[in-house]
C-alpha cells in the first residue's frame, strides 16, 4: 500500500473531524466520517494482504481477515450514525455497534501488531539465511550456497537423468593486482570479474565464487560436450575484456577446469574435486589455458 494514499485519508478524516466538532457540531457526523474513513483505510490494507500471492502464509491471511472485519462494522457503523440515527446519541452510548466496533478495532491493531513482529522476525531470518549463503563482495553464491543448490540439483538430475555439468574458472595472475594495486583494488577487480560471468553466462546458469579468484558455473541440463563449448565461449569473451583499475586497463586471461555429473556416483565433493584436478591441470600446461 502507498503511503501517500493513506496519510492523505488520515489528513482527510482530521479536517472532517475538526470541521464536524468546532463549526457543525454533530456527533453522529463525525462518527459517521471517521467510520467511512476507517472503512476506505481497512478496504486498501484488506485488498493489498488478500489479493497478492506473496501475502499467502496464515498470519498474513488472518491480519486481512481482522481488517475485514473492520471494514464490514466501520461501513455499518457509518450507515447507522449517518443515515439510522442522524442526530443522535446513539453510538455514542449505549449502542452495540460501538461496542461490536471497539472488539474489531482492537483484534486489527492485535493482529496487525502480531503479524508485523512475526514478519519482520522472518525478514531477519531470511536476511541472516542469505548472507549465510552470498559471497559479500560479488553478491554471488558462496560454497554454503552452492552446495545447497547443488544438492538440491543433484538430487533431481539423479530422479530424471538429466545431465549436470559444472566448471571452474581462475584468474591468470590475479595476485600481480592486489601486489601492485593494493586489496581494495583487487576487491574492485573481482567485482568487474564477476559482472562479466553474469554478463556471458546463460539465464539458467548458477555463478558463485570460491573465494579469492575462483568462480564456479553450475550448468544444469547441459551435457560434457555442450558444456564444454559454452565455457569456451565464455572464456573467449572474458579474455577479450579488460579491468580498469586507477586509470589502468588491464588485460584478463583465465582458465577453467569442467567436470559432468556422473550418475552412479553423484557426490559433490567428487565433482568438484574433478573439475579442480582438470582446472590445475590446465595451469600447468600454460598460463591461459584450459583443462577438459
Amino acid at each position: 500500500i502507498q503511503r501517500k494514499k493513506i496519510y492523505a485519508f488520515v489528513v482527510i478524516c482530521m479536517i472532517c473531524n475538526l470541521f464536524f466538532l468546532l463549526l457543525y457540531n454533530s456527533p453522529s457526523i463525525r462518527i459517521a466520517v471517521i467510520s467511512f474513513t476507517s472503512m476506505i483505510i481497512g478496504g486498501l490494507i484488506v485488498w493489498d494482504l488478500l489479493n497478492k500471492p506473496v501475502y499467502a502464509s496464515k498470519i498474513r491471511f488472518f491480519i486481512g481477515i481482522a481488517y475485514l472485519i473492520l471494514l464490514v462494522v466501520s461501513l455499518l457503523r457509518g450507515i447507522d450514525a449517518a443515515i439510522v440515527n442522524y442526530g443522535k446519541y446513539t453510538l455514542l452510548s449505549t449502542s452495540p455497534l460501538l461496542t461490536i466496533f471497539m472488539v474489531a478495532v482492537f483484534l486489527s491493531i492485535f493482529a496487525s501488531s502480531f503479524g508485523f513482529i512475526i514478519m519482520c522476525t522472518q525478514r531477519f531470518n531470511d536476511e541472516l539465511n542469505k548472507q549465510s549463503i552470498l559471497d559479500p563482495t560479488t553478491n554471488l553464491y558462496n560454497w554454503i550456497g552452492l552446495k545447497e543448490i547443488l544438492e538440491k540439483n543433484i538430487a533431481q538430475a539423479k530422479i530424471t537423468e538429466i545431465p549436470l555439468t559444472i566448471a571452474i574458472f581462475d584468474i591468470d595472475n590475479f595476485r600481480i593486482i592486489n601486489k601492485q594495486y593494493g586489496v581494495e583494488a583487487g576487491d574492485f577487480a573481482i567485482k568487474q570479474i564477476a559482472s562479466y560471468f553474469q554478463k556471458y553466462s546463460r539465464m539458467m546458469d548458477i555463478l558463485g565464487r570460491l573465494g579469492g579468484d575462483k568462480f564456479v558455473l553450475i550448468l544444469p541440463n547441459t551435457n560434457y560436450t555442450e558444456g564444454y563449448k559454452i565455457v569456451c565461449e565464455i572464456k573467449e569473451k572474458i579474455d577479450k575484456s579488460t579491468l580498469q583499475i586507477n586509470q589502468d586497463a588491464l588485460k584478463i586471461t583465465t582458465s577453467f577446469g569442467i567436470a559432468m555429473l556422473d550418475m552412479d556416483q553423484p557426490n559433490i565433493d567428487e565433482l568438484f574435486k574433478l573439475a579442480e584436478q582438470e582446472l590445475y591441470k590446465s595451469r600447468t600446461l600454460s598460463d591461459d589455458s584450459y583443462g577438459t
